[in-house]
């Protein structure tokens, strides 16, 4: 009956740490997000016009509803670029040395 739940509880801390590093890695890839839509201005103008357009086809009963979805979806976009980490670290290092003004 012990080893049944040390098992258990092996699975469970197998599981919360799974979920805690699926965690740390959508934080990372939000916040790298956020840098390129500061740093970029052709990418931030892209995703202005398709959050624009994907706001405007939503089908939302309220505006929680159109928010949750809408977050949903940014989380989404940040998961999908490519090589979010290098280029931040490549548009930091642009306005370091004064490659890009910001605006």
């Amino acid at each position: 009956m012990e080893w049944l739940l040390i098992g258990l509880m092996a699975i469970v801390i197998v599981v919360l740490v799974a979920v805690y590093r699926k965690s740390l890695q959508e934080n990372r890839a939000l916040a790298y997000y956020a840098i390129i839509l500061l740093l970029h201005d052709g990418i931030c103008r892209d995703h202005q016009a398709k959050l624009a357009q994907y706001v405007s086809t939503l089908d939302a009963k309220n505006a929680y509803d159109l928010g949750s979805k809408v977050y949903i979806a940014i989380g989404n976009m940040a998961a999908q670029i490519r090589d979010g980490m290098t280029l931040s670290a490549a548009l930091l290092w642009d306005l370091k040395t004064g490659s890009v003004v910001p605006k």
